[in-house]
């Protein structure tokens, strides 16, 4: 109950509850009551790939008259795919529940990403200009060049055809406006900028599957004006491997 209430009164929050602890319970009840008071009008819940059924069917006996929609592999395949997308986007779902890989599937739009990846770089840019350390200075370097890779390969995607072609929807234009990620120690290995670079135990790799949840939860925070709300993150080892 203390849980349900911090997600619903301070917003983003950090579930770092041990394995049994109620973490789904959690997430469903908060998603139901948001959706009540008017704070959230399409959550999506993603989890890892072998708990699709199980959390989907957690969330339905909790709620039974709840409008849940289960986003599987099959859905986003082929020809089925428009169809499922236009469902999500068209539908009043009080959840869709989603595995890690359909959630990677459902891609931002070119538009958004660039502008997503311009910004990074300018901080980066600024970052440059603001430090006179020679190794902070390569350390940003690599950043950009690491965004400049990325922009490249949203070019490739786009001019190639491959960006979604059988939708005509992207995922920023589903109507999302709060998510709850499971097992979010997944998102690990974030790229980071720091002024001290080549610190061991530090290491500073790029995940692409941390970099595109980065982009979805800030596009979400910004379609909230900018406030620190609209994500939930669940895990029983928030700290996995490297503090980083």
């Amino acid at each position: 109950l203390s849980a349900i209430w911090r997600i619903l009164v301070t917003g983003n929050t950090l579930l770092a509850h041990c394995v049994g602890a109620g973490k789904t319970l959690t997430m469903v009840a908060s998603s139901m009551e948001l959706r009540r008071l008017g704070k959230a009008r399409k959550p999506f819940h993603v989890v890892p790939n072998h708990c699709l059924s199980q959390y989907t069917a957690e969330f339905v006996r909790l709620y039974p008259q709840a409008r849940v929609l289960m986003a599987t592999k099959e859905d986003l395949s082929g020809d089925k795919r428009r169809a499922f997308v236009a469902r999500i986007a068209t539908g009043d779902w009080d959840g869709v529940v989603m595995t890690q890989a359909t959630f990677e599937r459902l891609m931002l739009s070119p538009e958004k990403q660039y502008e997503f990846i311009e910004r990074q770089l300018s901080e980066a840019r600024t970052m440059m200009a603001l430090t006179e350390d020679r190794g902070a200075k390569r350390s940003i370097k690599e950043i950009e060049r690491r965004m400049k890779e990325f922009e490249a390969k949203i070019k490739r995607l786009v001019e190639g055809g491959k960006a979604d072609d059988q939708s005509a929807v992207w995922f920023d234009e589903l109507g999302f406006d709060w998510g709850f990620i499971d097992e979010a120690h997944g998102l690990k290995n974030l790229g980071r900028m720091s002024k001290m670079p080549r610190i061991a135990g530090l290491p500073n790799v790029s995940s692409q599957r941390a970099f595109d949840a980065f982009m979805k939860t800030r596009l979400i925070m910004e379609a909230r004006d900018n406030r620190e709300e609209g994500v939930v993150f669940a895990s029983a080892t928030p700290i996995s491997n490297s503090l980083a």
